[in-house]
């Protein structure tokens, strides 16, 4: 290949790589906060909230095991008839092992249960995200729409942090190119659609 067609491959591989050279080029662009999209859809709200309800009786028998094995826990330290070493001690703290034990299996399958569930939400969503992307693409002639996360850091650690900055990809934007409102309001038309499709 001659020097001037590296050249102008090196150029037309910028301009599908910039935003602005997209722009420049004449592609229609857009770009669209997935977060504020997830926070703000009516669907990962109702699933959500139903996830949550859904895992109450779960959550509730934990929390009702942990308060019976701390009252356990406390009631042998105050009371002054189990001495430490007796036999009375040993059954006693033989029970609150148990319960421990069965604390730590319900949480086990808890979180399992909860990432199983969350991990059905989450593909619903970029499922649902992805239909109104592409409607909304199509039927304004958008070339091109890209995902964009918030510019404030969020990590509380500095492995999250440094995450957070290797995975952004896109630094700045004119916020006219913004089309997040529209995306939302596309999802959340098409999920009331579906919930009065019965689907």
């Amino acid at each position: 290949m001659k020097p001037r067609s590296l050249i102008f491959a090196a150029m037309a591989v910028a301009l599908l790589i910039s935003p602005l050279g997209a722009q420049e080029a004449g592609l229609k662009i857009g770009v669209v906060n997935i977060q504020r999209v997830f926070t703000e859809y009516v669907g990962v709200v109702e699933m959500q909230d139903k996830l949550e309800e859904d895992l109450k009786p779960d959550k509730a028998e934990i929390e009702k095991l942990m308060d019976e094995t701390e009252k356990m826990i406390q009631d042998m330290r105050n009371d002054r008839m189990i001495e430490p070493g007796s036999f009375a001690w040993f059954d006693q703290d033989q029970k609150i092992q148990r319960n421990k034990f069965l604390m730590k299996t319900l949480r086990t399958d808890f979180n399992k249960l909860l990432d199983e569930r969350r991990t059905v939400v989450f593909k619903a969503f970029y499922a649902d995200f992805c239909l109104a992307i592409e409607q909304y693409a199509k039927n304004n002639q958008y070339d091109l729409i890209i995902s964009v996360t918030d510019k404030e850091l969020k990590g509380e650690n500095s492995f999250d942090v440094l995450n957070e900055i290797t995975l952004k990809t896109l630094h700045y934007y004119s916020p006219t190119l913004d089309r997040t409102d529209q995306i939302i309001a596309v999802m959340n038309r098409l999920y009331e659609q579906k919930k009065q499709g019965g689907n």
